[in-house]
């Protein structure tokens, strides 16, 4: 039975994946480096600090949809669209919405007060 649960315990940690991923402020400064956690099981978790505050939040996949660029059917397996809601301990907020294939993606962050942020998957 202890052997079971080892197992178990090992295949569900060998289920989980941290990388980062970047956040390119508008003015061009130095980018932000985040990270997102993928687990074999949602909820995923996203973390990054910007501006001196930590926003934290849960990062959810969906199929690629129609209004993405023309993918080959071997690729759409592994292509798809992400969002995030983050939020930080005084509630400001940043939205994300990527595109990914495999682990490589990107897309986009909007925080409190309408500044936008390109954001990259690595």
């Amino acid at each position: 039975m202890k052997k079971l649960i080892v197992l178990l315990a090992a295949v569900l940690t060998a289920g989980c994946a941290t990388t980062s991923f970047t956040l390119h402020p508008p003015s061009g400064g130095t980018a932000i480096t985040g990270k997102k956690t993928f687990r074999v099981f949602e909820p995923n978790q996203i973390e990054i600090t910007l501006d001196g505050k930590t926003y934290r939040g849960e990062w959810s996949t969906g199929a690629a949809s129609g209004d993405m660029p023309a993918v080959s059917w071997p690729h759409k397996r592994h292509t798809g669209r992400a969002h995030a809601e983050l939020t930080a301990e005084d509630g400001s907020r940043l939205s994300c919405h990527w595109i990914f294939h495999g682990g490589e993606g990107g897309g986009t962050c909007k925080g409190t007060g309408a500044r936008e942020y390109k954001l990259t998957t690595q």
